[in-house]
């Protein structure tokens, strides 16, 4: 399958900092939304209430979105926009089990598009998650299971259309789980 450029959709940009500590790390999560069919503001509500499903206390303390950065589709820039109050005010809260090998810790929800199989994943970097002993959470059982239940819900909310999809614009199916793995680009960065 021949690959689509970047920019075939409109992207949010959400800029954040995983935490208040000087180990704490600057990362952007990034949306794929249909312009049109829904706003770059209304993506940045969604993206909210996926944090919030997914709950404050699974982020370090001092967690927060920093800005927020918008693509057009076939633009080849991003220019910041202004970030929505409850986005900006979301704030982590967790503070036990804080380790700096945790910065590597991704999080990440994957799908695929129901028309042409591509894959779609939105990482997030919490800085509190474990890997569990085979790296994914179910939303089934488990733990976590009500966590990424709530955020799967968020991602296939139909009042949500046109957020969170593929890059052939289609709307993502998810699948039911959620995968945490040590990412090697963070690995190496943390080694110093």
């Amino acid at each position: 399958m021949a690959p689509l450029p970047a920019n075939s959709t409109s992207r949010l940009f959400v800029d954040y900092v995983t935490g208040s500590l000087a180990t704490s790390q600057a990362h952007t999560a990034s949306v794929r939304f249909k312009l049109g069919e829904t706003t770059a503001t209304d993506t940045q509500a969604g993206f909210f209430a996926l944090l919030t499903a997914f709950g404050a206390g699974l982020f370090s303390a001092g967690w927060q979105v920093t800005g927020c950065r918008v693509q057009n589709e076939g633009s080849a820039l991003t220019v910041p926009t202004a970030t929505i109050s409850s986005l900006a005010g979301f704030v982590g809260t967790a503070s036990a089990g804080y380790s700096p090998s945790k910065e590597a810790l991704e999080a990440r929800f994957v799908g695929r598009s129901p028309e042409s199989g591509r894959r779609v994943s939105l990482s997030l970097y919490t800085a509190v998650l474990t890997p569990g002993d085979n790296f994914r959470w179910l939303a089934s059982s488990g733990s976590l299971a009500t966590q990424v239940a709530a955020a799967i819900d968020v991602l296939t909310d139909a009042q949500l259309d046109g957020q969170f999809v593929c890059i052939d614009n289609t709307e993502a199916v998810w699948y039911p789980y959620l995968d945490v793995q040590y990412n090697s680009y963070w690995e190496t960065e943390l080694r110093g």
